[in-house]
């Protein structure tokens, strides 16, 4: 089972649409936090998310919910606005997400979690960065072309040298769920 979580207008074959707004295309209203109402335990196989997270209530709740539903080894492609750019600070956004936003759930972290939260395991597998397109500039294109080149093979060095400057609209973690 694959879900479009805050699929929005946006329409995925293949996928169960879920979103807190009753739209035409929708299958399942409900939040991005009570996941776990609608979907059985360990019965999802992928989720997909594209600008959803950022307007969460309750972002550990969320997280939990989509692992709780998420079989092990699961995978999910989370796509949340760069923190420096300038869509990630939209009055409507609760959080803001950087490169090691989901560092705090890999098996290496150090930080205890309380409760349930403490059970959550993920692996970010790849982070990819992507950047407003301008239609008339070939010049800010080759630029965009370059710069993602560099951030998507190494967002370390990408986030500390140049993110501030050049900041990317989005980033996308493609993430691995351990249980």
């Amino acid at each position: 089972m694959k879900i479009n979580l805050g699929a929005g207008k946006s329409y995925r074959e293949g996928y169960i649409s879920v979103d807190k707004v009753q739209l035409p295309h929708i299958d399942r209203v409900c939040r991005a936090e009570e996941l776990t109402k609608y979907f059985k335990e360990n019965s999802v196989d992928e989720i997909y998310s594209r600008c959803c997270l950022e307007h969460v209530d309750d972002i550990d709740e969320a997280i939990w919910s989509m692992w709780s539903i998420t079989k092990s080894g699961g995978s999910w492609e989370i796509i949340v606005p760069y923190t420096h750019s300038y869509s990630a600070f939209d009055i409507n956004h609760n959080y803001q997400f950087h490169h090691r936003s989901f560092d705090t759930f890999s098996e290496d972290n150090t930080y205890i979690r309380e409760g349930k939260y403490g059970e959550i395991r993920l692996k970010v597998e790849k982070i990819t960065f992507e950047f407003q397109s301008y239609q008339k500039s070939f010049i800010l294109n080759l630029i965009n072309s370059v710069i993602k080149k560099i951030a998507d093979k190494n967002p370390n060095f990408y986030v500390r040298l140049l993110g501030h400057l050049y900041p990317a609209y989005n980033m996308n973690f493609f993430i691995k769920v351990i249980k």
